[in-house]
């Protein structure tokens, strides 16, 4: 019986250290799956973004013409298996445009994910589980947006592609799963959309557990037990994938602690009981035959623990002893060596995984453009990649040197940015980012034998390795030359700062340009009035002396004289108004100009004492401008409908405001008098042009050149709308704040084209030069 006991703890011990291995090799192995699962969603996902960018600047979906990307979306479903997905194109509202077979009803997708994220983040987003409005089918939809220029300034829309879950769900079934595993994908709402294994679930629930629910709403990666509602205990593991502007996948796989140890309960449970029968045999034949039977059989039984304790197996003996008790003891002995040998096959072949999964990885390093520099917490490098080697030749050499935390041997030639300043040895990005302080990034100078003699600007960032257990592990640098880059943005700046010297001196000559062209035009001005007061008063002296002896047509040529000089003293002033108006300095308030419009219908009033015209003020006027310039605006139109309804009986004029876009409202003056040909409305706003002769109508042709000119520096537009007989009417937009006048366009033709109709209540009128 003491020989036989210790054999019970030895079949206890190897069950729990089968059990142990089993879980080990389990959670080996869900590590791995996921890995696996994520990278393959990883591959699927770049792949989509690829496509989509592929379709976004193709020249049919770019140039938005519809049917060409109808076409062109035919021709791209063709070249792909049905299962791939489904390609698109939605308009800004969300409402679907191209496809290569339309839906039956309008699809508008605006709510989606997809569309949101793409449209907020202006680059590639990935959906969540949604049901296709156009096929009715599960679905997963990436989206990219699609601009219509270089400049990325005007959105056309947002391209999509919309992949069957059910091709999904078939694929990742297609994995070589251990019999106790489940794997799931799920978006980041929690929901199925891909599912294999015992406890698979249909896609479009939720995950299984409360506990994977809970790992993927709270973005918790990695590996761990947990009991599920039903009190069993699991083992997991979670993995996300994309980006988090992009959206995430996550990849779960699971495994029953009851299913992964259930054969090695029943093993020893048999072995238990085995050995139970044996201690009874064992108890029998010592009170029967005693120590000359039991002695030899259980001194064979130690030498076969031992050999299992070394982790050896024994050869069974030839001639085994005849007693039923031990040779069921033997027999157990054999299929716990079977057992072992079978545990090594399972870590091998996890061995052999995980160098493949190394394999991929350097894989995916050496392929990057970027250098990537590896260090563990001891500073010594791990792994440098192709690019690494190609930017900076010296690493190799400086590798050689055993560790980074160790002073540098020699001068590597590191400087700071500005290329003089040499960078210490801690201040190396690597040895900061071990010592607990990430860098984003950093910018640095390297020449000498660390380039290989050249001179390169290097720009990277740091970030730190963490274990799955969340203790830190090492640290990764990722850089790049980006030498010929910065001294392109250095020149750009340089060539920035030249301009703005250059516009400095021209802005002060300009200011020196317009003060002298100010004292020239007084001077002109004052030069001007002088001869032609002096004609005026000799005109007048002539016809009171002389005019009794004067024929008609010497009356009528004095009469002349005497009118064009007033018409040129007129034209001199609303030059001299003109230029006050164009240097005037703008100082924008908010205003009503219903009392500005009814002071210039009652100056007219007392300057036409005669003329009965019916006129109409809006009492709401408000917009934001210079009270000032905006008051001469106002005269001018209003002169201008005074003047033109002269001839007209039963003279109306309105002058009112009504809404426009965002920040904006229109002001227009309306009147029934000559109008005028549209024909001619390009010369409308241009000093000196007049479209009824000086005989029918006074004027200089200056008045409305000084309303395009305010309105211009108000930011706004003026533009006129008129039937020969039927009337003009004369519109104008304020916007909220006044504009810089020198960012303003200055059209030959004055303002822009109004909207059609000529009635003051619809969109405007139409106008004529004064």
């Amino acid at each position: 019986m003491i020989a036989i006991a210790p054999v019970f703890g030895v079949v206890v011990q190897a069950s729990l250290a089968e059990s142990s291995a089993r879980v080990e090799r389990a959670e080996a192995s869900l590590r791995s799956m996921v890995q696996l699962g994520a990278a393959q969603q990883e591959r699927f996902i770049e792949g989509a973004r690829q496509v989509l960018a592929a379709v976004a600047y193709a020249p049919p979906v770019y140039q938005g013409d519809a049917q060409a990307c109808s076409a062109y979306m035919r021709r791209l479903q063709n070249q792909y298996p049905s299962g791939f997905g489904i390609f698109g194109v939605l308009d800004p509202q969300g409402n679907l445009t191209c496809r290569a077979t339309p839906p039956a009803t309008p699809v508008n997708s605006s709510d989606r994910l997809f569309f949101r994220n793409a449209l907020k983040t202006g680059r590639f987003s990935v959906g969540e589980f949604t049901i296709s409005r156009a096929s009715g089918r599960p679905v997963l939809t990436f989206g990219l947006p699609v601009y219509a220029d270089e400049a990325r300034s005007q959105l056309r829309g947002v391209a999509y592609l919309a992949l069957d879950l059910t091709q999904a769900d078939a694929q990742l079934r297609r994995l070589a799963l251990a019999p106790e595993m489940t794997m799931l994908v799920s978006d980041g709402n929690g929901t199925v959309m891909a599912a294999a294994g015992p406890r698979a679930g249909r896609i479009g629930v939720p995950l299984p557990e409360e506990f994977l629910r809970g790992a993927v709403t709270a973005n918790r990666p990695g590996f761990a037990h947990e009991t599920g509602a039903d009190g069993e205990r699991w083992l997991y593991a979670v993995q996300p994938t994309g980006g988090g502007s992009e959206g995430r996948l996550y990849v779960a796989a699971m495994m029953s602690s009851a299913d992964l140890l259930a054969s090695s309960t029943r093993r020893l449970h048999v072995q238990l009981a085995a050995l139970a029968l044996i201690a009874l045999a064992a108890a029998v034949a010592a009170w029967l035959f005693g120590d000359r039977v039991v002695a030899g059989p259980i001194s064979r039984t130690l030498a076969r623990i031992e050999a299992l304790r070394r982790n050896e197996v024994a050869a069974p003996d030839a001639a085994p002893s005849g007693l039923k008790e031990l040779r069921v003891l033997d027999e157990s002995f054999e299929e716990m060596a079977r057992s072992l040998s079978a545990r090594a096959v399972l870590r091998d072949a996890a061995l052999s995984e995980l160098a493949g999964q190394k394999t991929l990885l350097e894989s995916i390093l050496e392929s990057m453009a970027e250098g990537v520099l590896v260090l563990d917490n001891a500073g010594r490098f791990i792994h440098i990649n192709s690019a690494a080697h190609r930017i900076l030749p010296g690493l190799s050499e400086m590798n050689r040197q055993g560790s980074q935390l160790r002073p540098a041997e020699g001068d590597w030639g590191i400087y700071e940015l500005d290329g003089s300043t040499p960078l210490p040895h801690e201040g190396r990005p690597a040895l900061r980012a071990l010592a607990g302080q990430t860098m984003d990034h950093f910018r640095l100078v390297v020449r000498g034998r660390l380039s290989g003699g050249a001179e390169k600007i290097i720009q990277g960032d740091t970030r730190e390795l963490r274990a799955p257990e969340g203790t830190r592990d090492g640290v990764v640098v990722v850089f790049s030359d980006i030498t010929a880059a910065y001294r392109a943005e250095q020149a750009v700046l340089q060539m920035n700062d030249t301009l703005e010297r250059r516009v400095a001196e021209r802005t002060r000559e300009l200011a020196l340009s317009n003060s002298e062209l100010e004292s020239f035009a007084y001077s002109v001005s004052h030069d001007l009035r002088a001869p032609l007061q002096v004609i005026d008063g000799f005109s007048r002296s002539l016809v009171a002396r002389c005019g009794e002896s004067l024929d008609e047509k010497g009356r009528h040529y004095l009469s002349r004289i005497r009118e064009n000089t007033r018409q040129m003293g007129e034209l001199i002033d609303d030059l001299l108004s003109l230029a006050r108006v164009t240097r005037t300095e703008l100082r924008t308030e908010p205003l009503n100009l219903a009392p500005r419009a009814a002071q210039a219908v009652e100056r007219l009033r007392q300057r036409f004492p005669l003329r009965e015209v019916a006129v109409e003020i809006d009492d709401d006027m408000r917009c934001t401008g210079d009270v000032r310039l905006l008051a001469i605006v106002l005269e001018n139109l209003l002169e201008n409908a005074w003047k033109f309804t002269a001839r007209t009986p039963d003279a109306r004029i309105r002058v009112g405001r009504k809404p426009a876009g965002a920040g904006e409202c229109v002001i227009y003056v309306a009147d029934n008098g000559a109008g005028f040909d549209m024909a001619y409305a390009d010369k409308l706003f241009q000093p000196f042009q007049r479209l009824h002769a000086a005989t029918d109508f006074e004027g200089t042709g200056i008045g409305l050149a000084t309303v395009h000119r305010v309105v211009t520096r108000h930011g706004g537009r003026v533009w006129a709308e008129a039937r020969p007989g039927e009337g003009a009417t004369f519109l104008f937009t304020l916007k909220s704040g006044a504009v810089d006048e020198s960012q303003q366009p200055h059209p030959p033709g004055g303002g822009q084209p109004g909207p059609p109709g000529a009635h003051p209540d619809d969109t405007g009128g139409e106008q004529r030069p004064q």
